[in-house]
């Protein structure tokens, strides 16, 4: 399983078990919560696999790897069709900085 891949699964087995949010009312249109509900979860995903996943040789560079995971999650939202092509650049990256 890729890193991307990972975040997302976990992101949403989070939104799953995390069910306090629905109960708020919103005033943003229903779509817009659901979205930015799962930008936040898919935050909080990404710290957990990248920890998950220490030790790395370069570690001055996630929090680049975890601003390119956040962006391609945030683009992949508005063109699933970009998927194929964040997983390589993740995963490239992701092994230049745990392998150096």
């Amino acid at each position: 399983m890729t890193i991307l891949a990972e975040v997302i699964a976990y992101a949403k087995e989070l939104m799953k078990t995390n069910t306090l949010v629905d109960s708020v009312s919103c005033h943003i249109p229903i779509a817009d919560y659901y979205r930015n509900r799962f930008i936040i979860f898919a935050k909080h995903a990404i710290r957990h696999v990248l920890n998950k996943h220490k030790p790395y040789t370069k570690w001055r560079e996630l929090p680049y790897l975890s601003t390119l995971i956040m962006s391609a999650i945030m683009n992949i939202a508005t063109k699933p069709e970009m998927y194929s092509y964040y997983e390589q650049l993740i995963e490239a990256k992701f092994n230049e900085i745990k392998y150096g």
